[in-house]
């Protein structure tokens, strides 16, 4: 009766927050509140198996074994999909025994036997007060999810219009980066790939009033079939934080067969504001087919205004069109924007991210895992730092106060040191590194006594010849030494 009861429970739950669900892409960790109990992310098919689409009838396997999913209460469906149907299918995490800074792991299996595809969708969950999504962050089974919320910050955004990249053998494609930075920066750009290129070292900057960039690029595909991982980088000049960096992985998809369909991307994925204001995000289509009409509706979660919050347009074979969206957010600090892409025949979901004040929520969040380990007298340098990073945050510009991040990070990062190190502790501290405590000498004292004296009183019982000699006194007979 116990698994029936788990089911209409889990069906519950499901359909009481699907209209809340929140979409799942590989790399992307999320905190999960403490007075909460569970929460539902979902994965949308065909598209997060990694195809544009299905021509019939596909079945496909969801899969998230408790192995790979600790707080997982979805462990295995079965996705039936139509041709042009987007299937929203939710995946539920409970936690509810779980205190602030605890953190798991996720790794949902996406499988298709009809099609021969899978894919992994990994991520992770952080009981934490402050709300925070992170997209693209490199994670595994052993990651402390919290500490990668406290380091990730979204300050830049790497996309493309189309990704994968498709191209044949041998052929040289065009593509372009688009760059994202609602702060005040200079922006050094790399590439790793072993791929012939001419994407070099370039250096952009971004501002409030020109957040956007782009840089285009030529790279060769191989002459072989197949797909070939490039690393894209973003490094925030003079800044040394990890939140500074910013990794985009695009795969090159190279075969023979010619281009169909269409591509879209949304951009910028995840970005961080300082304050509320106006954000552009841009939908990207680029169609194969004949022309045809796409329509894209905008909501977001919580609402925040939208301009326009829907956008129809056409767009001819072989061409490209953006249509730019304008959000404003209101009080909240996170909200997740949904782009919803339909034509005649097919329908796909985006979601981005807008934080706003993320770098502050993230210093407060590590100062206060710090604090949990301090001693009274480190909390103090905890609390002196973290009203000088507080005060320096308030008066500068967005870019300006990355300096004063950094000072108060690697503030942060020694004191921890300091408490991981030695010192004493309180009832409310975790326990350090103690200092020299007596009872490393006592206790071998007190065990090396006790045989010596089992040893005397064991010689004299044997020299007086009593039968209960040595172990007599526990109910064990006396053994005669085999030497005499």
């Amino acid at each position: 009766m116990r698994w029936i009861w788990s089911f209409v429970f889990a069906f519950l739950l499901i359909a009481s927050i699907a209209s809340f669900a929140q979409a799942l892409d590989s790399g992307t960790i999320f905190s999960v509140g403490p007075g909460t109990k569970y929460k539902c992310v979902y994965i949308s098919l065909p598209q997060d198996l990694g195809v544009s689409g299905i021509e019939s009838t596909t079945e496909t396997i969801i899969e998230a074994n408790k192995d790979n999913n600790p707080w997982a209460d979805t462990t295995y469906s079965k996705v039936v999909m139509e041709p042009g149907v987007l299937n929203k299918n939710p995946i539920c995490f409970y936690y509810s025994d779980k205190k602030e800074g605890e953190f798991s792991f996720y790794n949902i299996i996406l499988s298709s036997r009809d099609l021969g595809v899978s894919n992994s969708i990994l991520g992770g969950l952080c009981v934490s007060n402050y709300e925070d999504v992170d997209t693209g962050v490199e994670v595994n089974n052993k990651s402390d999810v919290c500490g990668l919320l406290n380091e990730n910050a979204d300050i830049v955004d790497l996309s493309f219009s189309e990704d994968p990249v498709y191209a044949k053998k041998g052929e040289v494609v065009s593509r372009t980066l688009y760059v994202t930075s609602y702060a005040d920066a200079r922006i050094k750009l790399s590439i790793a790939t072993n791929l012939q290129n001419d994407f070099g070292e370039p250096v952009v900057a971004t501002s409030p009033s020109k957040p956007m960039v782009s840089k285009t690029f030529k790279i060769k595909a191989p002459e072989s079939e197949g797909d070939f991982e490039v690393t894209f980088l973003a490094q925030i000049d003079g800044c040394g934080i990890k939140a500074c960096r910013k990794q985009k992985e695009v795969t090159i998809k190279v075969n023979e067969s010619e281009k169909a369909g269409f591509t879209l991307n949304v951009i910028p994925k995840n970005i961080n504001i300082k304050e509320t204001k106006e954000t552009l995000f841009r939908v990207i289509v680029s169609n194969e087919e004949e022309t045809q009409e796409f329509s894209v509706e905008v909501i977001s979660d919580p609402p925040l205004t939208i301009e326009p919050a829907s956008k129809t347009f056409s767009v001819d074979k072989g061409e490209e069109m953006t249509a730019i969206f304008s959000v404003t957010p209101g009080d909240e600090k996170l909200y997740k924007i949904d782009f919803k892409v339909m034509t005649a025949s097919s329908e796909k979901l985006f979601t981005s991210y807008l934080s706003i004040g993320e770098l502050l929520s993230d210093a407060m969040r590590y100062s206060e895992e710090v604090e949990k380990i301090s001693t009274p007298d480190l909390k103090e340098e905890i609390s002196k730092a973290r009203d000088a990073y507080e005060q320096n945050y308030n008066k500068t510009s967005y870019g300006e106060d990355i300096k004063g991040q950094e000072d108060f990070l690697n503030t942060l990062d020694e004191v921890k040191k300091k408490a991981e190190g030695g010192g004493e502790t309180t009832p409310e501290d975790k326990p350090t590194q103690p200092g020299f405590n007596w009872a490393i000498v006592a206790i071998p004292i007190v065990i090396i006594a006790a045989i010596v004296l089992l040893f005397i009183v064991f010689r004299k019982a044997k020299t007086s010849g009593s039968e209960d000699s040595g172990y007599g006194g526990y109910g064990y007979p006396g053994r005669k030494d085999e030497r005499e």
